[in-house]
């Protein structure tokens, strides 16, 4: 028995083994820095089988730790397409609410908006992709700026709505002390539309206040004319100006003048009617007087007397009812 020959012919097996070896090695790894574990394990399998027959047990070994490497590396694989699937799965359900936030946005419709930035933020904790993070983020800072706006709108249209109600009663400090706070408040940040509506109800607070300052100046003066009317007894007169005093105070809100004022018209009615009793019975006693003068001219006594009883009674009778 040749122990040479056979040791020859064993080399040259074992050389043949571990070129197949080498190539399949060379196939895994391949496989490996690709990231087809599962295939990278079939090889290394393949590899284990051969090593084994040709009892090259080092290399056994050697490929099963590299399966169990490998079988690592799958978990951790399927562990990130999880991840990826699950990451991906948010970003889809965040799509139509993108869609929905930017119609409400753009319709200014702050409620609904606010609602759909609420449920994506929900799914944004989950969520690790930095460019949608980012453009949320951004979406929000549109929101919170829209908000603001709209709050300030609100609050502007609010006080104006005050203010008017304040001008129609007449307060025109509170009116001016309202409108001043807005606009010291709005100075502060970039809010020229909003200033420049203050800006015109400022200007005609001041308008209304001036006409109600002219209005009560109107009054003083009517009230210094009803006065000398009734020192003068132009009563006519003074129910005229009384007239347009009442006109006045019912317009700028002045009840306590549309009270006294209303009363005075009666009393002045009055007296005009006590006037003009007055002449009547002065007429009416000139009358008589000449009557009784001209029976004393022909000597008609009895008939002068009778006319100056009757003189005598009107008299007593308005002096009764005084």
């Amino acid at each position: 028995m040749d122990l040479n020959s056979d040791k020859e012919t064993n080399n040259k097996k074992k050389i043949v083994v571990l070129s197949k070896i080498d190539e399949l090695k060379v196939i895994a790894n391949n496989h490996y820095l690709m990231g087809k574990f599962d295939d990278a394990i079939k090889i290394a399998e393949e590899i284990m089988e051969i090593a084994e027959d040709a009892k090259l047990y080092s290399i056994v070994r050697e490929e099963g730790e590299f399966i169990a490497d490998l079988y690592k590396k799958v978990k951790e694989n399927n562990k990130i397409i999880e991840i990826e699937k699950q990451q991906n799965t948010l970003k889809k359900q965040l799509e139509p609410l993108e869609i929905q936030f930017n119609s409400y946005i753009s319709t200014n419709n702050i409620t609904l908006a606010e609602e759909t930035l609420e449920q994506a933020k929900t799914l944004l904790k989950k969520l690790k992709d930095t460019e949608t993070l980012k453009m949320w983020e951004t979406s929000e800072a549109i929101f919170l700026e829209l908000k603001k706006k709209i709050d300030i709108n609100e609050d502007i249209e609010h006080s104006l709505a005050e203010v008017s109600r304040l001008i129609d009663n007449y307060e025109f400090d509170k009116a001016k002390q309202i409108l001043n706070s807005k606009i010291e408040f709005l100075q502060k940040g970039d809010f020229l539309d909003y200033q420049q509506k203050l800006k015109i109800k400022m200007k005609s607070l001041i308008d209304a206040e001036d006409k109600y300052l002219k209005l009560e100046e109107d009054l003083k003066d009517l009230e210094s004319e009803i006065k000398q009317n009734v020192s003068q007894n132009q009563f006519e007169q003074a129910i005229n100006n009384i007239k347009k005093i009442i006109k006045i105070s019912r317009f700028i809100g002045k009840n306590h003048y549309l009270e006294k004022y209303t009363e005075y018209i009666d009393i002045i009615e009055n007296k005009i009617r006590e006037v003009s009793k007055s002449e009547e019975l002065k007429t009416k006693v000139n009358n008589l007087n000449i009557q009784g003068i001209e029976a004393l001219k022909y000597d008609d006594y009895s008939g002068a007397l009778e006319i100056f009883k009757e003189i005598l009674s009107q008299l007593k009778a308005v002096f009764k009812k005084k």
